[in-house]
């Protein structure tokens, strides 16, 4: 089964009128009106337990140790006036951003209170901070799907890029999970996401035949250059700086090297009218590649996140999408020049 198809079915398990009644209004208008105005609630949350990590991995702002935004531990009420507000209407809630979740010591319970709201749970994880424990909590708590990065078939790959990462751990970890999905009678899905780059291209063949002796499924992706400066810097200039990192084999690669720039191009953006992306204090991002604390549309646990999603920095980025018209001071007009993420 397709990653695709996996979600859409998952979806659908979760499906309830109200959900659908939302969902078919923000998809209508993202694909049709592009109105500056949401007509309904965002289908998918991201939000970020923490935003600290402990590996210092080169092409990501935390691990590189920028500044401009701020660091922390999520507080699980805060997380939880957002679940009571938007939960009726989402379908996913993944835990991810710019942070190691598994920092968060409430995470299995924020996951939980996920589950009981009847929304589909998924956490990114370097899996370094985890332990026996931990792992029993995770898969106990309901959760949906743990993509594991691990990128490397071997502790020497593996550290060129998680740097600071325990490569032994990680796997003792992905059998732990493993065990307690059998012993739980879980239908977890475990992902083993291999971002594929210069340092690991060859180790692929290993990552397969490792991932089918730990029962776990093996996702190759594409490496992305610069996280902290993919929307705010030019493509051109972020693949000529970062292409060491970017696999010999350009089937591997999400761009272009003779033309530096990406192979393919969003449309529109994923983002504006269907999800949103909540940090650990609470600063609502326009998407999850906005590194910049100073460019988020506001704050969810002061305001309410729906006071938010419609604000006025909400509308004019709409309205840039919508009429591909850039505007001063809102970072979305940045996507005209580079193209929408995907």
């Amino acid at each position: 089964m397709t990653q695709k198809s996996t979600y859409i079915l998952s979806a659908l398990k979760h499906t309830t009128f109200k959900k659908l009644r939302n969902l078919l209004r923000i998809q209508f208008q993202k694909i049709f009106t592009k109105g500056n105005v949401s007509a309904g609630s965002p289908a998918i949350l991201v939000f970020d337990p923490s935003s600290v990590c402990n590996l210092h991995c080169p092409l990501c702002p935390t691990g590189q140790g920028r500044t401009e935004r701020s660091k922390g531990i999520a507080d699980f009420d805060n997380y939880k006036k957002i679940i009571d507000e938007v939960g009726d209407y989402l379908y996913f809630a993944q835990f991810t951003n710019w942070g190691e979740p598994i920092a968060n010591k409430d995470l299995a319970r924020m996951i939980r209170y996920a589950r009981d709201k009847n929304i589909e749970t998924i956490l990114r994880t370097n899996l370094t901070l985890a332990d026996k424990i931990t792992c029993e909590k995770l898969v106990r708590a309901g959760l949906d799907e743990i993509i594991i990065s691990l990128d490397g078939a071997t502790s020497e790959t593996y550290l060129k890029y998680r740097q600071g990462g325990n490569f032994k751990k990680v796997i003792e970890n992905i059998k732990n999970l493993v065990a307690f999905k059998r012993q739980l009678n879980s239908p977890i899905r475990i992902i083993w996401q291999f971002i594929v780059s210069s340092e690991n291209e060859h180790e692929i063949p290993l990552a397969l035949k490792l991932s089918k002796e730990l029962h776990v499924i093996l996702r190759t992706v594409p490496l992305r250059v610069d996280m902290g400066k993919e929307v705010s810097e030019d493509r051109q200039t972020q693949i000529s700086k970062d292409f060491r990192w970017l696999p010999k084999d350009e089937k591997y690669s999400r761009y272009n090297y003779k033309k530096k720039q990406n192979k393919y191009f969003e449309k529109t953006c994923r983002w504006l009218w269907t999800k949103t992306v909540v940090n650990w204090n609470g600063s609502v991002s326009p998407c999850c590649a906005i590194w910049e604390e100073e460019f988020d549309f506001g704050n969810a646990f002061e305001s309410g996140l729906m006071a938010v999603w419609n604000n006025e920095k909400y509308q004019k980025a709409r309205e840039i999408v919508r009429t591909r018209r850039g505007r001063r001071g809102i970072i979305c007009s940045k996507c005209l020049i580079n193209g929408f993420v995907n």
